[in-house]
């Protein structure tokens, strides 16, 4: 998973898994992740670890896309990371 250019520096039969798409923050992409399979997480979720969550993939959303500054928008982040940074 990852939000830079895929350089291809690892053969597809090495990865498990793999999702890469030019957004702001890596952890929008895992947010989306969430969000596609809330299923598997709402009987564990508590308010505890929602809060966690949000605080563990919100911060480093917020730090990739400066707070997401309106001039960088399109070039340093997208919508994807606000709908994600928004659902935190």
């Amino acid at each position: 998973m990852d939000h830079h250019v895929d350089n291809h520096c690892y053969s597809p039969a090495q990865l498990k898994y793999k999702n890469v798409k030019l957004i702001g923050s890596c952890c929008s992409i895992l947010t989306q992740e969430i969000i596609s399979a809330i299923d598997l997480f709402n009987d564990d979720f508590n308010t505890d670890t929602k809060i966690n969550l949000a605080y563990l993939l919100g911060a480093p959303i917020l730090l990739d896309t400066s707070n997401f500054a309106a001039a960088l928008k399109d070039n340093q982040w997208t919508d994807e990371d606000t709908q994600a940074f928004e659902w935190l």
